[in-house]
């Protein structure tokens, strides 16, 4: 009997490890937002919860991106702001970036226009591994940061 509560205990020991490396974000290549990537200094002062944002890793032309989940709160005077969320879809930071009049993102497959979004919409942001800022897509040096307006993420 002592032997089988040892495998009990061992057992029980383990969920709370499984359990994290169940919800832990992957991409198809299986790159982790744990383990396979290092989010910069700077990113990780602002967002020091970072991984539970990251929902994929993506490497393009060579370089790791990860990308966040966010939910539009509202679209004023050229200024987008998102609710940047966990993967339980809780707001980790509040942000409000300005895409240049011109830009667009993909939205259910179609090009759309920043100014054409509404809130409740969602949208991913990309940022790349080796610096801070935001993208509207994983990949190339023509992409066009977004300037970030305002930050709660120091507030939450």
């Amino acid at each position: 009997m002592k032997a089988f509560g040892k495998v009990v205990l061992l057992a029980l020991a383990a969920v709370p490890f499984v359990a994290v490396a169940a919800d832990e974000p992957k991409d198809q290549a299986g790159l982790s937002c744990i383990k396979d990537i290092q989010f910069s200094h700077e990113f990780l002062e602002r967002y020091p919860n970072a991984a539970p944002a990251c929902r994929e890793v993506k490497v393009q032309d060579g370089q790791k991106w990860a990308r966040f989940e966010t939910k539009v709160k509202s679209v004023k005077k050229g200024n987008v702001t998102v609710d940047v969320l966990n993967v339980r879809g809780e707001s980790l930071a509040t942000v409000t970036i300005a895409p240049p009049a011109d830009a667009t993102l993909k939205v259910e497959g179609k090009q759309t226009k920043y100014s054409s979004l509404r809130a409740g919409d969602t949208l991913d942001l990309w940022m790349p591994e080796n610096r801070f800022g935001f993208y509207s897509e994983a990949g190339a040096a023509k992409l066009t940061e977004l300037p970030i307006v305002k930050d709660t993420a120091a507030q939450k």
